[in-house]
């Protein structure tokens, strides 16, 4: 039930991302989507494109060290959180 919900939510970001494609709430939230479809690798293009924006932008920092400990990186993770 809930994997439906974040597909359309997903859909909904994206439309909004065809708009405003820097729109860095859009894109931590539609990370944040990924991250619940076991997506990781886009969600991590997601916060990317935020920090690429504004690279101290928290949210994205944190939901990036989020993906990496759900990848096992906890290495990365500790580093992320740690500067």
């Amino acid at each position: 039930m809930f994997q439906e919900q974040y597909t359309q939510a997903r859909a909904l970001y994206e439309e909004v991302l065809r708009n405003k494609p820097d729109h860095k709430a859009s894109l931590n939230d539609l990370g944040l989507c990924y991250i619940d479809l076991e997506r990781y690798k886009d969600a991590l293009s997601c916060f990317n494109r935020i920090l690429e924006i504004d690279k101290r932008h928290i949210l994205a920092l944190v939901n990036r060290a989020k993906v990496y400990n759900k990848l096992g990186r906890y290495r990365d993770a500790e580093k992320i959180l740690k500067s």
